[in-house]
């Protein structure tokens, strides 16, 4: 039987009774949500992170978290920090604490015309800004 998926956003087809319960508990239905795809997917960390940002769980959410029940999610955070796929943008490199690669890509947007030589050439030759 497929997997119905917790949908938080979808609030048309939500009774009155649903809709009062998230008014209420705003972030009891993500944690529903991410525990729920983390327990079909305990090894995918990556897959934590992009569930986490599809269901605009952040860093403010998780750190209001007891540790025990933060633990897997910050666990995942860790484990795509030091090396997040290179299909990441916003959000997802937000989360995992890498504002860095976004200010990397931000930059470079506007210059995709540029060669792979010619954006590693600026890379080195422009200053570093903490």
């Amino acid at each position: 039987m497929p997997r119905m998926r917790y949908d938080i956003k979808n609030l048309t087809e939500l009774s009155v009774r649903e809709r009062y319960w998230r008014y209420l508990t705003p972030r009891t239905p993500k944690l529903v949500a991410i525990f729920t795809y983390i327990a079909e997917h305990p090894n995918l960390p990556v897959g934590i992170i992009q569930e986490m940002v599809d269901i605009e769980l952040d860093n403010t959410l998780l750190e209001s978290l007891p540790e025990g029940i933060g633990v897997q999610l910050r666990e995942s955070i860790a484990a795509c920090r030091s090396n997040p796929p290179t299909t990441w943008k916003g959000k997802a490199l937000k989360l995992v604490g890498r504002d860095d690669l976004n200010l990397l890509l931000g930059g470079f947007q506007e210059k995709k015309e540029l060669s792979k030589s010619q954006v590693v050439s600026q890379i080195l030759t422009e200053p570093f800004h903490h």
